[in-house]
């Protein structure tokens, strides 16, 4: 999978590593199973100051 990180406020995505993407999860979303397996489907994920697309 691939993942990417897009600031709230910029244009620009980011390449980021897993470790990252879950990590700005983190600062929304409890950590729990369900929030780790968010990052396994392809989409855009919503958190408080930016949004991860998983790819």
């Amino acid at each position: 999978m691939k993942y990417l990180k897009l600031l709230n406020g910029t244009e620009n995505w980011k390449e980021v590593s897993y470790t990252e993407a879950l990590d700005t999860l983190l600062t929304t979303y409890k950590n729990n199973d369900i929030t780790r397996e968010m990052l396994t489907i392809p989409g855009e994920i919503p958190c408080k100051l930016s949004f991860i697309r998983v790819i």
